[in-house]
């Protein structure tokens, strides 16, 4: 590994699996959460204030997915 974090960003309707996602990514060495997102929406503009590497997406979501 270069020493470079994995920025991710979880988008999930459930705040239990935005959380419970949350809870297992921040124990990987080379993760860093950067956002979660509660809808399709709201992720894309968290991809442009945060620039993630990696989403992790809920494939049945409101407004957007």
């Amino acid at each position: 590994m270069n020493g470079v974090a994995t920025r991710i960003l979880i988008v999930d309707d459930s705040a239990l699996y935005r959380q419970s996602i949350r809870n297992v990514l921040r124990d990987i060495n080379g993760v860093d959460v950067v956002g979660v997102a509660k809808d399709g929406v709201e992720a894309l503009q968290k991809i442009e204030d945060v620039d993630p590497d990696l989403l992790t997406l809920d494939v049945k979501m409101p407004d957007m997915d």
